[in-house]
């Protein structure tokens, strides 16, 4: 099975590499990571009562970003997985030994692998922007030490991971509603859709810990709060669980789901 998952990565690769958009598509995050940062920027010089603060451009660019890749993790997922139905391509792979529980992990690795450079790209564009406009130091309040560099440049670390943990989750669970259409295009509004349940219904408190998009957006609010020294939503103990828990959830099920509805689907569409 692990040859196998490795041959289907492979050969996402090479398709990947053949595709103008390997190189179109840095270039956008790029570009948008540096207009969403110097929009932070700007609004941050009107509003800020104090010393502007690098950790606080960057967490909030990093909070905006963070929209940007789940939509490309969604875009790719959908159209590497329903896309392979839409064409009858997947006809092709089923029929030889490749079991379809690698075919599957072999797809969603190589978009974890293409979403997972992105979102560093993106940060670390980002994390530059932050240290070269306002430099990354200790929150005072007048004389008084609100947060140190060093804890600050800890906890962005943190919700850095927690984030992509929960990007992760975006994938897999995609890779479900993907596996269930034969078609990228209806398998992208459905996941859209179900993103926009979820935040119209995060508004009551009793369901927004256990929702995906709650796990995508809290790290990095977080950030932004103690970034700015205000009150913090959770304590960081309690925010690390949720997410790790919530997202892993989320990811375990939508896995288990798609490899059922993958065995049960055939093959002569």
């Amino acid at each position: 099975m692990r040859s196998d998952v490795s041959r289907v990565f492979a050969a996402e690769w090479m398709k990947t590499k053949k595709r103008k958009s390997l190189y179109i598509m840095p270039v956008l995050t790029i570009l948008i990571s540096i207009l969403l940062f110097f929009s932070i920027d700007f609004a941050a010089s009107r509003d800020w009562i104090g010393v502007s603060s690098g950790f606080y451009l960057a967490s909030s660019s990093i909070g905006w970003i963070v929209n940007l890749v789940s939509f490309l993790a969604v875009m790719m997922t959908c159209f590497r997985i329903s896309g392979e139905f839409a064409m009858g391509t997947v006809k092709s792979v089923w029929v030889r030994p490749v079991g379809r529980e690698s075919w599957y992990f072999g797809k969603i690795l190589s978009v974890m692998a293409a979403v997972t450079a992105h979102f560093v790209l993106a940060v670390t564009v980002i994390t530059l922007l932050g240290w070269v406009k306002a430099g990354y130091i200790d929150l005072m309040e007048k004389d008084y030490l609100v947060h140190s560099a060093s804890s600050l440049g800890l906890r962005f670390v943190l919700v850095s991971f927690l984030t992509w943990w929960s990007l992760l989750s975006t994938i897999t669970v995609s890779a479900f509603v993907a596996a269930i259409f034969n078609r990228p295009g209806g398998a992208i509004a459905m996941v859209i859709g179900m993103s926009l349940v979820m935040t119209m219904i995060s508004i009551f408190p009793v369901v927004n810990p256990f929702l995906l998009t709650t796990c995508l957006s809290m790290p990095f609010e977080q950030m932004t709060l103690m970034s700015k020294g205000l009150p913090l939503a959770l304590g960081w103990n309690s925010l690390i669980l949720r997410t790790l828990v919530c997202a892993g959830i989320w990811m375990g099920l939508s896995m288990a789901g798609t490899i059922v509805v993958l065995k049960k689907k055939e093959i002569t569409f």
